[in-house]
């Protein structure tokens, strides 16, 4: 009796991996990566096998904005091999029949945009642009069943939504609360009620609280919104390890810092981002008192509850000064306290050195890019924002003395003629 020996070539698994390591996307000129698909295509002719395994991997992604050579009938009829799909504008094509995404960039609130997430439950990164060009009285107001559905999304990325006026975002994320581990609201509208822009309405109602979602990275924008919607949604994060803030100069800082110090309790990366004016070269950045509040934010012990049920409270100046000597150092070991800071500022501070030093146990790695001031902005004065590498390097001296496991230090001074100041392990100044 003769037995047929199986080739390795007819082996799904040996032919999938050899098609792994054929080029498919490689550099132009201009360094930007071009679909060239010549060689996997004529891998597939070789044989029915072949075929079979070669054909996930030749259309596993699909980036329309660099895909654009391939006619539309030809993306129709493998869109179900598709994996991950980037379609950050509307195409002509119909809708796409893949329903096995684990990765969806699009853009839009149409028909196709809509059953692109409602037809792929297995989704683990959403980027989810709301128009396809940003108009203030176009934005599409979030919805709290746009992501039912999903089972195990644990990256969502919303751009250019509006927050609406009644919970929605709250109600949404807790569709896919479970699973959620980071979350980007960038650019995002609305949510406000009174004439001056603010929203005295919090996200959710206090007995919410309790229900808590699983996000452990957030980062927000709040340049187009005063709403405490955003502020708020950190008290749902009780397992938040890393906060990224964007353009924060109109939030309410002190309510966000209280929210974080009682809601947040395993915080320990913090990334601030100034908000950029192209048009003037400058940037518009978080003054150092509010700065300091954030970093008090992850001390233990420092912040006060209000009396009133309907606030979140504030920190007690008091409670804050107790923890600091008059040298300059901690009069105890915390056993929280920030890791990691990454920020834009004007200077070095000694509001945010001292609070920095609160963190002496724990502090890891500190990068600040000092940035050009804005005159005038928030009753600052530019001599209040003045550049100076001696105060800087004085705050730092006391900095390294006192945070004992500080393991690195950057301090880059933008578009200025100061010398980058930079080490590693606490040494040298």
């Amino acid at each position: 009796m003769s037995t047929h020996a199986t080739s390795p070539l007819e082996v799904y698994e040996i032919i999938a991996r050899i098609g792994e390591f054929i080029p498919l996307w490689l550099p132009n000129e201009h360094s930007r990566l071009t679909f060239t698909p010549g060689t996997l295509v004529s891998c597939t002719a070789v044989s029915t096998a072949f075929r079979q395994a070669l054909l996930p991997i030749l259309w596993r992604t699909y980036d329309i904005s660099l895909m654009q050579s391939v006619p539309d009938d030809v993306v129709q009829k493998y869109s179900p091999y598709f994996r991950i799909l980037h379609r950050p504008y509307s195409i002509a094509t119909g809708i796409l029949t893949c329903a096995r995404l684990v990765e969806l960039t699009v853009a839009g609130t149409d028909m196709e945009a809509q059953q692109l997430v409602r037809l792929n439950p297995l989704l683990k990164t959403l980027d989810w642009t709301g128009p396809t060009e940003y108009c203030l009285e176009e934005v599409p107001v979030v919805k709290r069943d746009m992501l039912l559905g999903l089972k195990e999304l644990e990256t969502l990325r919303l751009s250019e939504w509006s927050l609406g006026q009644d919970r929605q975002l709250m109600m949404m994320l807790r569709t896919v609360g479970s699973t959620l581990r980071r979350l980007t609201l960038d650019t995002i509208s609305g949510g406000e009620r009174d004439q001056s822009g603010h929203s005295s309405e919090s996200l959710f109602l206090p007995m919410e609280i309790e229900k808590s979602l699983t996000i452990r990275e957030l980062s927000l924008n709040l340049q187009f919104t005063r709403s405490r919607q955003l502020v708020d949604l950190v008290c749902c994060c009780p397992d938040l390890e890393a906060l990224t803030l964007v353009a924060v100069c109109e939030a309410d800082i002190r309510v966000l810092s209280a929210n974080l110090g009682r809601h947040c309790p395993r915080l320990s990366t913090i990334k601030i981002d100034g908000l950029n004016f192209g048009l003037f070269d400058t940037y518009r950045i978080l003054p150092d008192e509010l700065m300091a509040e954030l970093v008090w934010s992850t001390v233990e012990g420092n912040v006060s509850k209000s009396s009133n049920s309907n606030s979140t409270g504030s920190y007690n100046s008091m409670n804050l000064n107790s923890t600091i000597s008059n040298d300059g150092m901690p009069n105890s070991v915390h056993s929280r306290g920030l890791v990691h800071l990454e920020a834009d500022c004007h200077g070095f501070e000694p509001l945010l050195t001292t609070a920095l030093i609160a963190c002496s146990q724990s502090l890891r790695s500190l990068k600040l890019t000092v940035r050009e001031q804005v005159p005038n902005v928030g009753g600052e004065t530019p001599e209040t924002w003045r550049i100076d590498p001696q105060r800087d390097r004085r705050e730092l001296s006391r900095l390294v003395r006192a945070c004992t496991r500080l393991e690195s230090v950057t301090v880059d001074y933008e578009k200025t003629i100061c010398t980058r100041l930079s080490f590693t392990l606490g040494r040298g100044l």
